[in-house]
């Protein structure tokens, strides 16, 4: 079986983006919110928290356009209903850290459409129908 080609950076960096999305919402719960988790079962929810944005980073990175596609539609859902959900924006300390988890998915969500990655996704796309 032939190695696909590795993905564009654009996609790679999308990928450590969700990945870095994942693990920065549970600092900011760690910081700002309840602390570290205090039983078992908050520990497995962590993990399986940290499961679930490694698995859709190694989803794109691995060149799935569905997930592509889902991850753009919860990004654009999310970013339009986050003002009625959170009308007012933290201060202090919790404002850089707020604005930067807003950001990360974002910014993962247009990598994911540059021209590189839209051709990558093609090729990937046309390589698993192939098959």
């Amino acid at each position: 079986m032939a190695r696909s080609p590795p993905p564009p950076r654009t996609v790679a960096a999308a990928a450590w983006l969700l990945l870095g999305y994942g693990v920065l919402s549970l600092l900011r719960l760690w910081w700002f919110g309840a602390g570290l988790p205090s039983s078992a079962t908050g520990w497995a929810i962590w993990a399986v928290a940290l499961l679930v944005f490694a698995g859709i980073a190694r989803s794109l990175y691995a060149g799935h356009n569905l997930t592509r596609w889902v991850v753009a539609v919860i990004v654009a859902v999310s970013a339009v209903l986050m003002p009625v959900y959170k009308p007012e924006l933290p201060t202090g300390v919790h404002l850089p850290v707020y604005l930067l988890q807003f950001v990360l998915p974002v910014l993962a969500s247009l990598l994911t459409f540059t021209a590189s990655a839209r051709a990558w996704f093609g090729r990937a796309k046309q390589a698993a129908v192939s098959r």
